[in-house]
């Protein structure tokens, strides 16, 4: 998996196996020196039973130990690094509510896949709940890799360290195909420039539209704050494939 990781042109990956921690294979958070030019971090993803409207899976990555799988709990993940909400609208092998993801601490992410997600999203933005939206390949084969999502992290070097600080951040961008070449910000004006051409949509409190630009490779959107946050949401032209930032937040 890692080598098909490594040749799609993937810079890092994390490798999560259902509630299974693989500590000899997946550690030290070193680049392998059998695959050389990737970087690969522990993971494990955990379900937790105990939530109200379904098991929740939760993607934890980095600072993991052996014990890690057996004390995810409804409201609390404990010593590790990164965690995220797998599938959260999935209703057959997942699904959380708003609430629950409110009282949830130590989570910094849900996966965006299903339209209904973007809702979800926004609800807890609009609520004031900090939390990125992220994609995530989720391949369970080699033929899968790099087919469903990824993410781009704006770090400073390949190195773990650096990768968590820009994911605790928000410093990156979701997508499972545009590109987006630059994202500046500077205190009054979001200006995102991508290498095809695409639909770009500014969403605000309440999932209200505050800005929209057709089939071009940028846009500026110059905020005043009283959206209450804005992200945007991307479609390139053609494929129909999207990509989104995280929300900046306004107080």
């Amino acid at each position: 998996m890692v080598t098909a990781y490594q040749a799609a042109g993937y810079d890092f990956c994390a490798l999560s196996d259902h509630n299974t921690f693989n500590y000899v294979d997946f550690f030290p958070l070193v680049t392998d020196p059998e695959i050389p030019g990737i970087l690969f971090i522990v993971g494990v993803e955990a379900n937790c039973n105990d939530v109200g409207s379904g098991h929740v899976h939760y993607v934890c990555v980095g600072g993991i130990t052996e014990q890690i799988v057996s004390i995810v709990s409804q409201t609390v993940i404990v010593s590790v690094d990164w965690a995220h909400i797998a599938h959260p609208m999935a209703v057959d092998w997942g699904g959380i509510t708003q609430a629950e993801i409110e009282a949830l601490t130590g989570v910094y992410a849900l996966v965006i896949r299903e339209e209904t997600g973007y809702e979800l999203w926004d609800a807890l933005l609009t609520n004031k709940t900090q939390i990125y939206g992220i994609s995530e390949d989720d391949s369970h084969a080699v033929a899968e890799v790099g087919t469903r999502g990824w993410i781009v992290v704006y770090a400073d070097a390949l190195a773990w360290a650096n990768i968590l600080a820009s994911l605790q951040a928000g410093k990156f961008y979701a997508s499972d195909g545009p590109v987006i070449s630059a994202i500046t910000e500077d205190g009054s004006k979001l200006t995102i420039t991508t290498t095809t051409n695409c639909n770009f949509t500014f969403y605000g409190r309440d999932s209200t539209v505050y800005g929209y630009k057709a089939n071009s490779t940028s846009v500026a959107y110059a905020y005043d704050g009283k959206e209450g946050y804005i992200r945007c949401y991307i479609v390139e032209v053609g494929t129909n494939k999207r990509a989104w930032t995280n929300a900046i937040m306004f107080s």
